[in-house]
């Protein structure tokens, strides 16, 4: 993949959370974009998004949970 196709996923993803809230199956895309900013764009960038998407009380609990998992998965790299 390139580098450019990379940070266009990314930002889709980011998108397509947005356009999700509230749909039938619409939250699953925070987990697709946590874990796309991590791996291809700033380890950085998906811990401070996961924080958020923590706390946001407009997700479900098991959405939350999810990014809870994820900000934890994000740490124990140690990156």
């Amino acid at each position: 993949m390139l580098l450019e196709e990379r940070a266009r996923l990314i930002a889709t993803a980011r998108q397509l959370v947005d356009a999700g809230r509230g749909r039938p199956g619409g939250e699953s895309w925070v987990t697709t974009y946590l874990n796309a900013e991590f791996t291809w764009g700033s380890s950085g960038k998906a811990l401070e998004a996961s924080e958020a998407f923590v706390t946001d009380t407009s997700l479900s609990l098991g959405q939350r949970a999810m990014a809870a998992l994820r900000q934890t998965c994000f740490r124990c790299s140690g990156q």
